[in-house]
Formats: C-alpha cells, structure tokens, sequence
C-alpha cells in the first residue's frame, strides 16, 4: 500500500472522532443502529443498482464480543468482482464503527477504478442518505497519526477505522 497525498480537512475530521479505546471500537457506540442502516445500505443499492449480487459479509463482525478487533461492516459488490490474471477481485464498501458527530458513520469502498462512475455515486448517495460520512479510499491511505500510540503500527487511516 502506498500512502497517498492528505487532505488537510479530511485528517482534521478524522483526529477529531479518534479516541483512545479498543483498536476497533470507540467507547460509545450502538452496533445494533449502524447494522440496520448498513442492511438498508444493501436494499438500497439492490434497488439502485438493479443487482441482488450485493450482501452484507459476516467477516468476524461481532460487537457483542468484549475484545472483537473488526473495526466495522463489510458490503460485497459482488455484481462488480473481476479476475485480474488468477486473483478474484471483490470490490467493498467498509463501514466504520466510528461516527463523526456532525458528518456521520465513516464509510468508504474499494476498487473505485473497477466501477463504473454511475455506480460510484449511486454508492455514495445511498452512503449519504443513510446517515454514513463517504470519504475516499485515497483520503483514508494517509499516514496515521492519531490518539492511539500503542498503535502507531497502523500504516493509515483507512486500517485506524476501517480495518487491513
């Protein structure tokens, strides 16, 4: 992974939900509201999208587990996987379990050079319309450099609040 050029706004917004807490999650948060608004995420885009190859992934996501380290939800787009040579190519949408108090539950997907641009902002309308703050993948590839030192291991943003 690369680390990307930052914006400045975006890391500020970024720092400012960042807490000391679990790896993966922050000291208040209602896991049960952020799954049903990432299960309509899924209605939503099956409908926008005409597909039904769109699902929400278990992926080790367990928020009733005291020390679960998923940082948050995974989305397949599996209407829009690839084979590059011999490797299958997912794209996702990953949902943090870290909300801004004013821009929302951090959300953002993968492979946006795979998808076409209609299908990007049908992603971040849904993303918006309920209740996630969209950010680039590219914003989140910025070195972290947050609250948590004991995790200074984190090679960006995107593994802070999203997970590897």
């Amino acid at each position: 992974m690369s680390i990307r050029k930052w914006n400045a706004e975006t890391v500020e917004q970024l720092r400012a939900m960042d807490e000391i807490s679990l790896c993966g999650y922050p000291k208040v948060f209602n896991p049960d509201e952020i799954e049903t608004r990432a299960r309509q995420v899924v209605s939503d885009l099956k409908e926008e999208l005409g597909t039904s190859a769109i699902e929400l992934e278990n992926d080790g996501y367990d928020v009733r587990r005291d020390q679960a380290t998923e940082p948050g939800l995974t989305v397949s787009l599996g209407a829009y996987h690839v084979y590059l040579g011999d490797t299958y190519v997912l794209p996702v949408i990953r949902i943090s379990n870290y909300t801004h108090t004013e821009l929302g539950t951090l959300a953002s997907y993968t492979c946006q050079e795979l998808l076409p641009n209609w299908v990007q902002e049908r992603i971040v309308k849904v993303l918006t319309l309920n209740g996630f703050w969209y950010v680039p993948r590219d914003e989140l590839y910025v070195k972290y450099d947050g609250k948590l030192k004991v995790y200074s291991k984190f090679p960006s943003w995107w593994v802070r609040y999203l997970g590897f």
